[in-house]
């Protein structure tokens, strides 16, 4: 199963993103140690796991993606053998339920900064990972990375020269430059300091202090690192997530006068529907604004 999971990313590595087909990977592997026979699969074994998925507790995302990926996978068995394997008429009856937009997405601004970093400094003991956690923090609120895009950042990506940071695994493979906040590059040359002191050669810019560090600390190893770190954080601050951070950063911006076409293009986003949709963007501009309106003269 493990060799036909590897050859599933092959056949996907020109056509999904990096992100999806990780994703995917992870969604196909718990569904296979459930279901044994991977040929075949039938409208009973999916409703069967989708209703385990709503009894543990997921969101309607997560029967989404569930959905999706053996789509993707359905699809990968049946172009790669000379017949069909599994047919696709097994999604016929399989209704896949709308994702809720939550009313009120959490945002955390870069005045918060101070609270995050108290957390970190109550949770984490070893400097080397208070410094790590610190510097995370300051990079995803002060570019609006998303989180997978911090995650795979290697340390040849950061040009702290020009301030710039280059993000190549980034949502649909479009390689995007964020610049460094002086707030942030003070933090990242800490990081880069107390790297050299335990020997951390490495090339990756998530790992560890200990000594089997020079390891590749990418995909799932460093998702457990920020994964580890947010859990950490919400013990402290419930609403805390690393969106929380981009839509802070946006939010920031608009209350600092960007036009929402310049977020936009910061967020990476393709469109500015999904900017003025997805954020919650505050504007206190806006706000002064409507204090312009005859019921607050008097």
């Amino acid at each position: 199963m493990q060799k036909k999971l590897e050859n599933y990313k092959l056949f996907y590595k020109d056509n999904l993103s990096e992100v999806s087909i990780y994703i995917y990977h992870g969604v196909l592997l718990r569904f296979f140690k459930w279901h044994k026979n991977s040929e075949n699969i039938t409208e009973n074994d999916l409703r069967k796991y989708i209703d385990l998925i709503k009894e543990s507790g997921k969101t309607s995302s997560s029967v989404v993606g569930f959905v999706s990926a053996i789509k993707s996978y359905i699809e990968f068995v049946n172009k790669t053998n000379s017949k069909i394997i599994i047919s696709p008429i097994i999604f016929q009856n399989i209704l896949v339920p709308k994702i809720k937009t939550k009313r009120r997405q959490p945002v955390i601004l870069y005045n918060k900064v101070r609270l995050i970093f108290n957390s970190i400094e109550k949770r984490y003991r070893h400097e080397f990972s208070v410094l790590q956690a610190k510097t995370l923090i300051m990079l995803y609120i002060t570019t609006g990375a998303r989180r997978h895009e911090i995650e795979n950042l290697n340390i040849d990506d950061i040009d702290l020269d020009n301030n710039i940071v280059y993000l190549y695994k980034t949502k649909r493979d479009k390689p995007k430059v964020c610049l460094i906040a002086p707030t942030a590059k003070k933090y990242i040359l800490e990081y880069f300091k107390i790297r050299e002191k335990y020997n951390i050669e490495n090339k990756y810019f998530l790992t560890s202090y200990r000594h089997n560090s020079n390891i590749e600390y990418c995909g799932n190893k460093a998702h457990s690192i920020t994964n580890y770190l947010a859990m950490q954080i919400k013990k402290d601050i419930k609403d805390f997530n690393f969106h929380s951070l981009r839509r802070g950063f946006a939010t920031d911006l608009a209350n600092s006068g960007v036009s929402i076409y310049d977020i936009s293009q910061l967020l990476g986003h393709e469109s500015i529907n999904t900017t003025l949709k997805c954020y919650v963007i505050r504007d206190n501009r806006i706000c002064e604004a409507a204090k312009n309106h005859p019921a607050y003269k008097i």
